[in-house]
C-alpha cells in the first residue's frame, strides 16, 4: 500500500533527509503510523512535489495554502507525473489535509478534520496498532 503524507511548515534549518526535515506534529504522527503499518511512504511537498523519505533536501517556505486554486491543480498534475514516473499504483492512502489531496483518488481518512481532531485520530490509530501487537 502506498501512503502519502503532507510536509509541514515547521522544518529543520539545514539540509537533511526529507523524513528528518519536517518537524510538525502531524507530519511526525503520520510518518510514524505509515511506517508502523509498513506502507510505502512518500511525502507531498509544496516545493518539491513527491519526495522519498531518504531524499536529501533543503528547507523552504513554500506552502500550498499560499497557492491559487489553479496553481494547486498544476502542482497536483506535477505530482501525478512523478507518481507515474516512479511506477506507483493504487490503492493510495493520504494522511494529509484536503489541500494536499484534493486532486487525487484514494483513501483520505483525515478529510474534514481540524488539527486537534487529526492528532486525536493519529493517537488512536497508533494506540490501536500497539494494542493489537501486544495481544
Amino acid at each position: 500500500m502506498v501512503c502519502f503524507i503532507a510536509c509541514s511548515k515547521s522544518k529543520s534549518p539545514y539540509p537533511c533527509k526529507a523524513k528528518l526535515l519536517y518537524k510538525g506534529s502531524l507530519f511526525k504522527k503520520a510518518f510514524k503510523l505509515a511506517t508502523l503499518k509498513k506502507y510505502e511512504v512518500y511525502i507531498l511537498s509544496a516545493k518539491y512535489g513527491l519526495l522519498e523519505p531518504e531524499e536529501q533536501i533543503s528547507p523552504y517556505t513554500v506552502t500550498l495554502s499560499d497557492f491559487s486554486k489553479q496553481k494547486r491543480k498544476d502542482w497536483a498534475d506535477m505530482v501525478n507525473e512523478q507518481i507515474k514516473t516512479k511506477g506507483l499504483h493504487p490503492p493510495f492512502t493520504f494522511y494529509t489535509g484536503s489541500l494536499y489531496n484534493e486532486h487525487f483518488e484514494g483513501d483520505k481518512p483525515l478529510s474534514g478534520l481540524r488539527l486537534g481532531k487529526s492528532l486525536q485520530w493519529y493517537n488512536k490509530q497508533i494506540d490501536t496498532f500497539y494494542k493489537k501487537i501486544l495481544t
